[in-house]
């Protein structure tokens, strides 16, 4: 079910993988871009606001880790892809969905899966949007033990996330934004309540013990900086510089890196913020100001550029 204020999506089963169905979700928006001219955002943990603008988005579910390591993720992206690309456009007859004007944007872990999609879905996304992506997990703040919590994490809080026989993503609530957000800095008890609440807590956990590259695993092909080359798409990033759950050099190396390769890349920097800082933002409380002209204008005007609107 779409949460509050979001149109109901159009759901559709892409794959059904060790007899888990796999489904996508549609969203079209209620005014469509008189521009849009068949884009839209495959969007990993996220969408609302652009679609609120009138780009389609895309859902994907797809198996998590723990359950499945990186390589099944891989391939429910390439299969949600071909999906996309072969079958969803004769499903939306009355829509316009073009596959060679695809973007791969996601945030956080859903960045990780937008620079894979970039590098193995075919034809290749048109662009490739990470907002504070995880671009290697072969990088020293995996494997260093770092504890990101003022309290240290203990498996027997996440039990429920570690042992759960399967599990896929597909909460509605990663693709809307409370309206109310406080401040993160405003919050009591933040840490406490994000091992209660929230399976980002299980992210903390596997950085606290290094666990994160061993569960993905280290083939090439599941690591993004790795898979950077000549053919890579136009590419933009949005990263926080006081990112503590993911390094802004991150997505600076992304950058770098493609620049160097010839590859048209875009960063755009938030200076001083943390992790989700969309989110947990004074943006939604003054007067006249939002997440969109906050912090996604300058980025989407840049993907504009890349699609020739």
């Amino acid at each position: 079910m779409a949460a509050t204020g979001i149109p109901a999506p159009l759901t559709f089963r892409y794959n059904v993988a060790d007899d888990v169905p796999l489904e996508l979700d549609v969203y079209l928006p209620q005014h469509p871009s008189s521009s849009s001219n068949g884009a839209a955002l495959i969007f990993f943990h996220g969408g609302l606001a652009p679609l609120a603008r009138g780009w389609p988005v895309v859902s994907i579910d797809y198996r998590l880790l723990p359950q499945v390591d990186g390589e099944a993720i891989r391939q429910d992206i390439i299969s949600a892809w071909r999906f996309i690309v072969d079958e969803l456009p004769s499903k939306l007859p009355a829509f316009k969905i073009d596959p060679l004007r695809l973007t791969a944007a996601g945030q956080s872990a859903g960045g990780y899966l937008a620079y894979l999609a970039g590098a193995h879905c075919h034809p290749r996304p048109a662009a490739v949007f990470s907002i504070y992506g995880i671009s290697t997990f072969n990088d020293p703040f995996f494997v260093e033990k770092i504890q990101l919590n003022e309290y240290p994490l203990k498996r027997a809080d996440l039990v429920h996330y570690l042992d759960s026989p399967s599990i896929i993503s597909g909460d509605d609530s990663v693709f809307d934004a409370p309206s109310d957000a406080p401040d993160a800095a405003d919050l009591s008890g933040l840490d406490r309540l994000r091992i209660k609440l929230d399976r980002p807590a299980l992210y903390d956990y596997f950085v606290q013990e290094g666990l994160l590259p061993a569960a993905v695993g280290d083939s090439r092909d599941l690591d993004p900086l790795q898979l950077l080359d000549a053919s890579y798409p136009p590419t933009i990033t949005l990263h926080g510089t006081g990112d503590r759950l993911v390094p802004h050099y991150m997505s600076s190396k992304v950058v770098e890196k493609l620049k160097a390769l010839g590859i048209e890349a875009h960063q755009f920097e938030v200076e001083g913020v943390d992790h989700g800082f969309e989110v947990f933002s004074h943006a939604y409380d003054r007067p006249g100001s939002n997440i969109w002209s906050t912090y996604l204008e300058k980025p989407f005007l840049a993907l504009n550029k890349i699609y020739g609107r």
